[in-house]
């Protein structure tokens, strides 16, 4: 046990059998109040809730769906990187030919979690169409979308690297075209 200025850290643990718990438990951080009414305590907060809520667990152009099996799947139009391991991620199921009218174009996908924006652009101007423009035009360009998703959308958002961190949020809402 170790105390700490807010909080406290918990460990235990008899034997070997306890260890799986043990970092379920390290990696799961908590966060509790105290009922004095009845004297015990209430989870008032989780983190992470589940294995899609961790950092990209499944690589790039993956989704995280924790209700299916196997968990990470790649996207329409990709394949796994590996067939060993779906964590390394997915790659193209077919080269990518950039400015190519009629032959590569972009995929909307609906209900998933915006990427990771490390390697990313953003004009709050700009309507989806020149947004759509202004990645064909750049190679490098790997996806867009509205920034803002209310009313009929707005902003632009473009992504230039492999795209990781994606997790299925809901059949609804967000695009993000690929």
């Amino acid at each position: 046990m170790k105390n700490g200025n807010h909080g406290e850290e918990i460990q235990t643990g008899e034997n070997s059998e306890d260890l799986p718990v043990a970092y379920q438990t390290l990696l799961c951080r908590q966060r509790n109040i105290w009922i004095p009414e009845n004297g015990t305590w209430r989870l008032f907060q989780a983190a992470p809730r589940d294995i899609c809520d961790t950092y990209s667990p499944c690589g790039s152009y993956a989704n995280c769906m924790v209700d299916s099996s196997p968990v990470c799947q790649c996207l329409e139009g990709f394949k796994p990187k590996s067939l060993d391991t779906m964590e390394q991620g997915c790659v193209r199921s077919e080269p990518w030919s950039c400015k190519v009218e009629g032959r590569d174009g972009f995929r909307k996908f609906v209900g998933l979690k915006f990427p990771d924006t490390t390697h990313s652009w953003i004009n709050k101007s700009m309507t989806l169409e020149e947004c759509k423009v202004k990645c064909w035009e750049n190679c490098s360009c790997t996806a867009y979308a509205n920034l803002d998703i209310r009313g009929a959308g707005s902003g632009c958002s473009i992504w230039f690297a492999d795209l990781i961190d994606l997790k299925v949020v809901s059949q609804s809402g967000q695009y993000l075209n690929i």
